[in-house]
């Protein structure tokens, strides 16, 4: 099994560009967390540490309502402690 790692400065630049997203929202304040590992157990690890209030997923691949559920989403819906929301996006936006 092959595992990626964020390069060194990855996890700064991936940081940058969501707090310039978040800025741009008016939502500078929220919390981003960066974790390497397992996507579905870290999104659900962290929301049982942390205790969130809702988790959000997107799913590129799919137009609503026939967007494909890919096997994170599906993990951390079936595994999920909090309210769940999922969105189709569009990656050429």
């Amino acid at each position: 099994m092959s595992v990626k790692f964020i390069g060194l400065g990855g996890a700064d630049h991936v940081t940058t560009k969501i707090q310039a997203v978040l800025d741009a929202a008016d939502a500078g304040e929220t919390p981003i967390t960066i974790a390497q590992g397992s996507v579905y157990r870290e999104i659900l690890k962290l929301a049982h540490k942390d205790g969130c209030d809702m988790i959000v997923m997107a799913s590129a691949k799919g137009d609503f309502p026939n967007y494909e559920i890919g096997p994170n989403l599906a993990h951390v819906v079936r595994n999920d402690i909090a309210p769940f929301w999922s969105s189709a996006i569009n990656p050429n936006q």
